[in-house]
């Protein structure tokens, strides 16, 4: 009788703690599911939108004398931070198929793929660059192998890459996104894609353009 009440108030102590982490457990995993599930609407949302703007895209040969694409008028979705769409980016054999968005604010990395600022643009001669996270967007680029095909599609037109190679650098290498004067894709995510945390690499993939 006197063991039983000597334990008794530590084993309070462990149900109580027990309960809380079951709390903590249970708030984390329905914050993560809002979250991914927020983040369909949204991307569903603008691949919406996206579809509907290409579709009425008027061709520049049929417009005489004109120099650039004309479009109707239409509202272009935008991330959390503001940030517009760019494009969408497929990748068929492994299953992606994400809107990218201009910049890489953490808000715009929650509902999409980010074009990095400062690197290329669709169309033109360099290296673009477009990062996403390894547990939501990016995580079927576990599975890309050399030679898979990757479509991304802008409001104008649509490029079409090959992957030429993949490799792990550290966080800190700045080397990936230099350009090399002829048109490329870059994807960016982090490494391992199992690590729980900040992960400490990057994973890259590089992709050549195919005219």
């Amino acid at each position: 009788m006197r063991l039983k009440e000597r334990h008794h108030p530590r084993l309070k102590k462990l149900r109580w703690l027990e309960n809380c982490l079951w709390l903590i457990g249970c708030s984390t995993l329905c914050y993560c599911l809002f979250l991914i599930t927020k983040a369909m609407i949204f991307q569903t949302r603008a691949a919406q939108a996206f579809d509907q703007v290409r579709a009425n895209i008027v061709p520049v040969q049929t417009l005489p004398r004109a120099r650039a694409v004309r479009v109707l008028t239409f509202t272009n979705p935008v991330a959390p931070t503001g940030a517009s769409v760019l494009g969408r980016l497929k990748i068929a054999r492994v299953g992606i198929s994400a809107m990218v968005f201009d910049g890489t604010e953490p808000g715009t990395l929650r509902v999409g793929l980010g074009h990095i600022v400062g690197t290329s643009e669709p169309g033109e001669d360099g290296n673009i660059a477009i990062a996403g996270h390894r547990d939501t967007f990016f995580r079927p680029l576990r599975r890309v192998q050399t030679g898979d095909f990757i479509a991304l599609e802008t409001w104008r037109a649509s490029y079409r890459y090959r992957v030429s190679s993949t490799e792990i650098v550290d966080p800190e290498d700045l080397a990936i996104l230099q350009s090399r004067e002829k048109p490329e894709l870059t994807l960016i995510t982090c490494y391992p894609f199992s690590y729980f945390g900040h992960a400490p690499k990057r994973f890259i993939v590089h992709a050549a353009f195919v005219p």
